[in-house]
């Protein structure tokens, strides 16, 4: 029987997000890439298990059809206050977090500030410690109305070719199509999406050393997947990062397949899971 999603908006924090649910049982809270969205993960819900699995899949504030976090005082971690809440109203108040990309990133800030509310981890070709990655002050000139308007028509324009090249090195080795790039280039340089992307990297740019310290005196069980051929960021760099977090966290590895492993290679993702 094909599993049933069921998708929904969600109000918190005065922020309305969009999420999906999949399946039943044992959650888990599924966190996309950045720039991304809820379909990076979408794939997976094919090979749920019937009755042993609640995939809670969600546009991460700011992304795609979710609203931005409205952050007066700037807090770098008002997205976890946030995700506890979904945790608590989707999840019954704890889950399994499934990152994918700079996803597991947002789960590393999630499981440092409220652990107890996290079984463990599973990370698919994280994305947690910056490399070549500078401080954006874009979200510094927003609250100017003028300099504003002149950074959204600007900024989609001079970001599309970065963001084109980011998305056919994420799908290497098995190349993008146009399909995919005619509908989500668009989306993803919007100046909305852009936004939250600088958003993320100046959060974790801020906190990454605070979260590592945190989580280095918690114990949970963390399950990562990488592809060999990723051709978006140096898996070898990421891994010593986990491992300085979580010294005993089991690392796999696919021989043959790169960083978009939930979008070209779902099944693979099944089995890591352990739904396959």
């Amino acid at each position: 029987m094909a599993i049933r999603e069921i998708n929904s908006s969600l109000n918190i924090m005065n922020t309305r997000l969009s999420v999906s649910e999949s399946g039943s049982g044992e959650s888990y809270l599924a966190l996309h890439d950045s720039p991304g969205s809820k379909q990076d993960l979408a794939e997976l819900i094919k090979f749920i298990p019937e009755g042993k699995g609640k995939l809670v899949n969600l546009n991460r504030p700011g992304h795609d059809s979710s609203e931005e976090i409205l952050n007066p005082d700037k807090d770098p971690y008002i997205d976890t206050k946030l995700y506890a809440e979904v945790i608590d109203k989707k999840c019954d108040g704890s889950t399994w977090l499934l990152g994918y990309s700079f996803g597991a990133y947002t789960a590393f800030k999630i499981a440092s500030q409220f652990p107890n509310k996290v079984k463990g981890l599973y990370l698919i070709s994280p994305y947690i410690n910056p490399v070549n990655e500078s401080i954006s002050t874009v979200p510094n000139w927003i609250k100017n109305p003028i300099v504003s308007t002149f950074l959204g028509i600007v900024k989609p324009l001079t970001e599309t070719d970065k963001i084109t090249k980011r998305i056919k090195n994420i799908f290497y080795p098995t190349e993008v199509s146009q399909a995919y790039l005619e509908k989500w280039l668009p989306r993803f340089t919007r100046f909305e999406s852009l936004l939250a992307n600088y958003n993320d990297i100046n959060d974790m740019s801020n906190t990454y050393n605070e979260v590592y310290e945190k989580l280095s005196n918690i114990k949970m069980t963390v399950k990562v997947l990488f592809g060999r051929k990723d051709n978006f960021m140096d898996i070898e760099n990421q891994s010593r990062h986990i491992k300085q977090c979580f010294p005993e966290a089991k690392i796999s590895v696919e021989e043959e397949l790169g960083h978009s492993l939930p979008l070209t290679n779902p099944e693979k993702c099944a089995e890591f899971l352990g739904w396959k």
